[in-house]
């Protein structure tokens, strides 16, 4: 097969089956082996779910060497299919081969480390009184911490080139100002102090 094949469908439809069946086949014909299977789901469950069902259906066929090699295949989620080919590929992406995985908790402290040593108290003041409102004022991490967080994340997730955040910020200052014409006494003012 020169070309990866796509499966989509809504929830329930035999999207595991479906897989697990043109595996299956690509395996007993003999035009692949299992170690050079590729396959990516949304769930750890459905992933697990096709590798079993791949074994099994590769025992029955009396072929348990292609069966072993099931293990070794890349059948996952996105996340782990991609952090596995990192690991595998380290020195070609020009990455250390120690691969190491953040949790949520570990993510945010990196971030702030990084945040903290770039971000200035003048910027830290203007952050903390913009953001301020009832709900964030006693909150344990700064409201604008998490908004930097959440713009890195968006940043990440849609590819955005990150030489032209100074523009996206631009842009999101002159349309918030044009949104509060009028509630605002000086435009300027903020503008400037936004974007020093």
């Amino acid at each position: 097969m020169k070309y990866p094949k796509i499966t989509t469908a809504s929830a329930g439809t035999g999207k595991t089956y479906t897989v697990t069946e043109h595996i299956c086949d690509l395996l007993i014909e003999g035009n692949t082996q299992a170690d050079r299977i590729i396959a990516t789901t949304f769930t750890i469950k459905a992933a697990n779910e096709i590798k079993r069902r791949i074994r099994e259906r590769l025992l029955e066929k009396g072929l348990s060497k292609e069966a072993n090699l099931v293990n070794q295949s890349l059948i996952g989620t996105i996340n782990s299919i991609c952090f596995e080919l990192l690991k595998k590929f380290s020195f070609e992406a020009g990455i250390s081969p120690m691969v190491e995985t953040l949790d949520e908790s570990d993510g945010k402290v990196v971030m702030r480390e990084i945040l903290g040593s770039i971000i200035d108290d003048d910027y830290i003041q203007l952050a903390t009184k913009v953001s301020q409102d009832d709900s964030a004022y006693n909150a344990t991490t700064p409201l604008y911490l998490e908004h930097i967080q959440d713009i890195v994340s968006k940043l990440r997730l849609n590819d955005l080139n990150k030489n032209k955040l100074s523009d996206y910020a631009s842009t999101s200052i002159t349309e918030f100002l044009n949104l509060h014409q009028g509630k605002i006494d000086d435009h300027d003012s903020i503008m400037r102090q936004v974007l020093v």
